[in-house]
């Protein structure tokens, strides 16, 4: 059998895309994607992810809080030291694809954000 690791979620974007250039000049996207759970539970996850490139470039000024979407990727547990010298972890998801939900489409303008294809489709 052979590994495999990816997701797909469909939720609402829960805080405000943020935006930067990395030192190796690649665009960066991160935001928060909030999803409830299947019923009977009335739970809410609360999903970090991070778009890179072309991804995060067409993200900009088309998706913002309150937003629905979908995006697929993968899940990647990052490990790093923080101020105090802590050792830490956390687990992202990484967005491949970010786009709107099909019965979205309409009331918003219609695209799709696709890192594979690296652009904004109609």
């Amino acid at each position: 059998m052979q590994d495999y690791n990816h997701v797909e979620i469909r939720g609402t974007i829960a805080s405000e895309p943020t935006f930067r250039d990395t030192r190796n000049n690649s665009r960066m996207a991160g935001f928060t994607v909030v999803v409830k759970r299947k019923a009977p539970s009335s739970a809410k996850d609360y999903l970090d992810v991070i778009a890179w490139g072309d991804t995060a470039s067409a993200m900009e000024g088309m998706f913002f809080q309150g937003d629905p979407v979908e995006l697929s990727g993968y899940v990647r547990k990052q490990f790093y030291v923080d101020d105090k010298g802590e050792r830490k972890n956390r687990c992202q998801i990484i967005a491949e694809r970010v786009f709107r939900p099909a019965e979205d489409i309409g009331s918003v303008p219609p695209d799709i954000v696709s890192g594979q294809f690296g652009e904004a489709a109609v």
